[in-house]
């Protein structure tokens, strides 16, 4: 309820802004996340719907990523992390122009090893994601046999296996629709720690 009437008065913010200005062409919206709590909550669909459709919602966090500043080589590498082989995976025109590593059926631990002794400038996981049972946000996990118990991932140890790898920008991709806001939190919290680039 709370989110509902906050998202209200930044789309009342956003219709108001644009009627008193009606020649500035209002198409997109940044929004700076600092509390934790906040992180899983769906923020863009929310102010899409009192703000009406069309609206580019954007998380953003006013640090800079010094990542950024280090060279990198061209063609970027990528380290493709799926739970079973094709898995949502973008195509393969798209991928021509990367130098790509792909794994698949890793539980936790690999996953956490296979980024951490390697070289990449993007990782891209999808993955799967809860909410832990102590409060501390959430987790994520790309086991997907349903034989296997997940082994779940804490945003604290993959930020430092991305760190060891040297990783500039993390995809994070959802299998189900459910996991997205558990996703959120994950993507929030590795970006309060310092990136990378979610």
């Amino acid at each position: 309820q709370a989110m509902g009437q906050l998202a209200g008065h930044i789309s009342a913010h956003i219709n108001n802004s644009a009627t008193a200005t009606p020649s500035a062409r209002w198409r997109g919206f940044l929004l700076d996340i600092r509390a934790p709590d906040l992180y899983g909550l769906d923020w863009e669909t929310a102010i899409n719907r009192l703000a009406g459709p069309g609206w580019a919602v954007a998380r953003f966090r006013d640090v800079s990523d010094e990542l950024l500043l280090v060279p990198f080589d061209v063609p970027a590498r990528v380290l493709q992390v799926e739970r079973r082989p094709g898995a949502l995976a973008p195509s393969n025109t798209a991928m021509q122009y990367f130098r790509t590593h792909k794994v698949s059926g890793l539980d936790g631990a690999d996953c956490r090893e296979t980024v951490k002794r390697g070289r990449y400038d993007i990782v891209h996981v999808v993955a799967a994601s809860r909410w832990r049972e102590d409060d501390a946000g959430a987790e994520l996990s790309i086991v997907e046999s349903p034989r296997t118990p997940p082994d779940w991932i804490e945003p604290a140890a993959l930020r430092r296996a991305l760190v060891a790898c040297g990783a500039r920008f993390l995809v994070l991709q959802c299998e189900n629709t459910s996991d997205y806001a558990a996703m959120l939190d994950v993507a929030h919290r590795l970006l309060a720690a310092g990136g990378p680039t979610t």
